[in-house]
């Protein structure tokens, strides 16, 4: 994606100005001042040396830092004279009296910490162990940083290294290996993007790495995780207050310094006056803003940051869990398919954060290629049960992938010819000397790739098979119909809280169409409407009477969720008329052409993976030999390879397509041909086609994000 190379100039150079925070925003949290308490500080950037759960997370200053500065000093002079003056009282009290004071102190500050240590951990749950109950786990050596001290020494350096090196791991689910004597090395403040074919084991390492229940994989005590996968409960906070509740100890004192506030005791003023100071120190004013911008960037205005989180969808829910994260800035944070719900333009500023503002360690499960593009400094491939090393981003791992596989493929193929002329010869020594000779030259590989990839962990063997991974998807030829094939005309549409009016849009045969716009802007009610599952309340839809549409969306998929028939029943009830000498086989056909499995044709799709389960809705529009494809975000359950045949296919479709993705690669390559794409902007119901390319339109938006997070 354009601008890249700034960004990681940015975020490998100096830190930036700080964030400004508006005045309003700034005093939300303040309470009215007290004749009898002590004055409250105006809230400001912790120093760095101060101890925090977030202690080297960048908060910005209050607002108004330079033209209140004056204005600090004085109340800052107002605040120790309250403090000098409490303690004059403390000193003429009993000292019976002023050690009942310090006890009940440091009971306030006790359960504070205990109440700080429950937030936290709720914060950075996570399920148990019940997720990692179905893994059998086999760890090899555990790396650790070389020490002088001995043992001692050895072992506080181990808990204080913020690297990950995991050596010869194997884990098993059922039986079935999903990583065989792998090695993981994660360095602090790198940011990995982790990519191979679904269903291999890419998630359920996540959740390994994160649960520090079962500790199955040892990751170093000292560093906190957090994985976003699904969406956080809904309750009657907001989500403003569900993100500031990630921060455990910010929230512990918030909640003391209300219940001090409230007790109205004078005895309390001077433990008051110190949980401002706190409050002060880890930066409470700008903790609000910054959630509130977080969660801005994601797309949440201020109307549905105020919205009970418990009445937002579960798209929504999952926008909170991720501004929570963001927010929190664990150690090590993993995303598994951040994107999903995401709309186009929350994307973007997710990739312009990330690589401007995250300072610590990232790894990321993502299909979006032009994602992975903007944000990884180094990919992690999942490889014949193996995690192989990349640095760079997508496109140089894929450069790299390709020149390592002709390698492979060419040793391999020497190797064979060399093997079968010796084995043919019947000489036992000309035999074991081709293996010999193989072996060494492999020696001699590992020490020139060492750094780059696996080969520093593995064992030297002879050249293997290289098992490709390979998808193709195809949509059959349409017949040719006459124009107009799809019409709307001043066509609109009410729900109670919404209405779309005013549209004018046409669809013929060959048009690329990508409808791009906020979530909830109405870009799902636009492509019902055109599918025909909604009647406009006003305007017309008018479309040839041939004509057949394919549509696709998530609900489908969930649809098939305890589905007991397998995909070869589903779709020949579904589609009885099939020719040729088997109905099951023209079936099964299909199904091998867009990537399902043979063996998983007779499963019940109920136990198929969600990708597997979008192949199946995929044969299932292919069967129909539609005229146009209607899309709502096809990506979310594919596989990069899958999305990469998706776009061949379509490229290669005739008749029409309308897509709504948050994938820009997608949109790209199915938008390629200028001449016959269009670009719908649905915003507030409002459906307006930009004048421009895909790219225009990407350019346009990076400009106004880049603005935000750099304000």
């Amino acid at each position: 994606m354009g601008g890249r190379k700034e960004r990681d100039a940015h975020a490998g150079g100096k830190k930036g100005k700080p964030v400004s925070v508006s005045a309003t925003i700034a005093s939300m949290d303040a309470p009215p001042t007290k004749p009898a308490k002590p004055t409250k500080p105006k809230l400001s950037k912790a120093p760095a040396s101060s101890y925090s759960y977030l202690g080297d997370v960048d908060l910005p200053p209050s607002d108004d830092d330079d033209e209140e500065a004056a204005d600090r000093a004085p109340l800052s002079s107002r605040n120790r004279s309250s403090l000098a003056a409490a303690d004059l009282s403390a000193a003429a009290a009993a000292p019976s009296a002023r050690d009942a004071r310090k006890k009940e102190r440091r009971q306030h500050e006790a359960a504070a910490a205990a109440h700080a240590e429950a937030a936290r951990r709720e914060a950075l749950r996570d399920e148990g162990c019940k997720s990692c109950d179905p893994f059998s786990v086999v760890t090899g050596a555990r790396g650790a940083p070389a020490s002088k001290g001995g043992p001692a020494s050895a072992s506080a350096a181990a808990d204080n290294v913020r690297d990950i090196v995991l050596d010869g791991f194997s884990v098993s689910v059922a039986g079935a290996k999903l990583f065989d004597g792998a090695t993981l090395r994660v360095a602090h403040g790198r940011r990995y993007g982790f990519v191979g074919p679904n269903g291999k084991g890419k998630s359920s390492l996540l959740r390994l790495l994160a649960c520090r229940s079962c500790r199955k994989l040892p990751v170093p005590g000292c560093i906190d995780t957090f994985l976003v996968e699904q969406e956080c409960d809904g309750d009657g906070r907001p989500p403003i207050e569900a993100v500031l509740a990630a921060d455990g100890e910010l929230a512990a004192l918030r909640a003391e310094c209300d219940r001090l506030e409230a007790s109205g005791d004078a005895a309390d003023d001077a433990r008051l006056a110190e949980v401002y100071d706190e409050l002060k120190l880890r930066g409470a004013d700008a903790a609000r803003a910054r959630a509130s911008k977080i969660l801005a960037g994601l797309g949440f205005d201020q109307a549905r940051q105020g919205k009970a989180t418990e009445k937002s969808s579960g798209g929504w829910r999952m926008r909170v869990s991720l501004a929570r994260a963001l927010f929190m800035q664990p150690t090590l944070l993993l995303l598994d398919e951040p994107t999903n719900h995401l709309d186009l333009r929350a994307v973007m500023w997710l990739e312009e954060y990330l690589c401007t503002q995250w300072k610590k360690t990232l790894i990321i499960v993502s299909h979006d290629r032009d994602f992975l593009n903007a944000v990884c400094t180094d990919i992690i491939n999942l490889h014949d049960k193996k995690l192989d090393f990349y640095r760079g981003n997508f496109d140089d791992f894929e450069s790299g992938f390709e020149q390592k596989r002709t390698s492979a493929i060419r040793e391999h193929k020497e190797f064979e010819k060399q093997e079968k002329a010796a084995k043919r010869s019947g000489n036992k020594a000309a035999h074991e000397k081709v293996i010999k000779h193989a072996m060494s030259k492999a020696e001699k590989t590992k020490g020139k790739n060492a750094s780059n990839d696996r080969d520093d962990q593995k064992s030297v063997t002879v050249p293997q098979r290289w098992h490709d991974y390979c998808v193709r998807f195809h949509f059959p030829e349409p017949t040719e119909l006459a124009r107009p094939l799809l019409q709307l005309v001043e066509a609109g549409f009410s729900y109670p809280d919404f209405k779309m009016s005013g549209v004018d849009v046409d669809i013929d045969m060959g048009t690329r169409v990508a409808i791009v716009g906020p979530n909830g802007a109405g870009k799902s009610t636009l492509l019902k409407l055109l599918a025909g599952v909604l009647a406009p309340t006003e305007g017309q839809v008018r479309k040839s009477q041939k004509l057949r549409i394919g549509k696709y969306a998530q609900h489908f998929v969930d649809a098939l969720e305890n589905m007991k028939e397998n995909a070869v029943e589903y779709l020949l009830r579904k589609h009885p008329d099939q020719e040729g000498m088997s109905k099951a086989e023209a079936v099964r056909a299909q199904l091998g052409k867009f990537g399902l499995p043979k063996e998983c044709h007779l499963t019940p799709i109920n136990d198929l993976s969600g990708g597997q389960k979008a192949r199946v809705v995929f044969t299932d529009i292919a069967m129909e030999h539609p005229h146009v494809l209607l899309l709502d975000e096809p990506t979310n359950h594919l596989d990069m390879q899958s999305i990469d045949a998706l776009a061949d296919a379509l490229d290669e479709f005739t008749g029409g397509v309308v897509l709504i993705s948050h994938d820009s690669r997608l949109i790209s390559r199915v938008c390629e041909d200028e001449t016959r794409s269009q670009i719908w902007v649905v915003e507030d119901g409002i459906v307006n086609t930009f004048g421009g390319t895909f790219e225009d339109y990407k350019d346009e938006l990076m400009e106004e994000i880049r603005k935000e997070v750099a304000d």
